[in-house]
């Protein structure tokens, strides 16, 4: 997949998301007693598509990055950047490469 592709589903993802929860809003909010019926349909469509774009942005299946890449994925994804936290994520893995090139170099 190319970049501009990768790009292109992530925003078709996040796109189905919001239209998803404003459906559900819509419906907590108008038509509870009528429409609650469809409500697990629509929690399960939500949560597949959330689970998909984060699939998508953390394509590594390493653990050291894993983590941090889901960490920075629900940042932008709520729009809470939390810039420190973003700073220290990337010493921990700057930090865990450095450990790995010094085993190496050692032979360990």
């Amino acid at each position: 997949m190319t970049e501009a592709e990768h790009k292109k589903e992530l925003a078709k993802l996040k796109r189905l998301a919001v239209e998803v929860a404003s459906e559900i809003h819509d419906i907590v909010e108008d038509t509870v007693w009528t429409n609650h019926v469809k409500m697990p349909q629509l929690a399960q469509k939500l949560y597949d598509a959330v689970e998909k774009a984060k699939k998508l942005v953390t394509e590594c299946d390493k653990s050291c990055c894993r983590a941090a890449l889901l960490r920075i994925f629900d940042m932008a994804y709520t729009g809470n950047m939390d810039y420190d936290e973003i700073h220290r994520l990337i010493q921990l893995r700057n930090d865990k490469l450095g450990e790995l090139l010094e085993r190496m170099k050692s032979g360990r």
